[in-house]
């Protein structure tokens, strides 16, 4: 009877631990490590840069990098629906959202120490010549 108490034990904190492993957020590899998770949902959402930066916008669904790209103080980035696209200071930067899915905006402060190149990202176009490096 011992032995079954110590392996049932042991076997819960297993499932215990691995649950705990599983169910935390990971942050993804296609965003600076840098950046913090600012605003989230799959309905309408709009995010206000509070200071120059780079802002990524991640589909956490397909997991996906949709767009990544410098803002400015005061410059909105919306998740439009039913037309499910992103825009920018209200011009389209991405126009292909999938419906319902969890759109993650996160924000990298400009004075922190970016690693990241300048260039504008987004999963609609070519691929940027130069692929941002974060130290994986």
């Amino acid at each position: 009877m011992r032995s079954f108490a110590k392996y049932s034990a042991a076997s819960i904190a297993g499932v215990m631990l691995t649950l705990g492993v599983l169910g935390c957020d990971t942050h993804p590899q296609e965003v600076a490590p840098g950046a913090n998770l600012t605003a989230e949902g799959n309905q309408e959402l709009a995010w206000t840069a509070p200071e120059r930066g780079k802002a990524f916008v991640y589909d956490q669904n397909n997991h996906q990098l949709i767009w990544s790209g410098n803002v400015h103080k005061g410059d909105m980035l919306k998740v439009e629906r039913p037309s499910n696209r992103l825009t920018l200071k209200g011009e389209p930067v991405a126009t292909r959202l999938t419906p319902y899915h969890n759109e993650q905006i996160y924000f990298e402060p400009r004075g922190s120490d970016l690693t990241s190149s300048d260039q504008t990202y987004t999963s609609e176009t070519a691929s940027p010549t130069t692929q941002p490096s974060y130290g994986q």
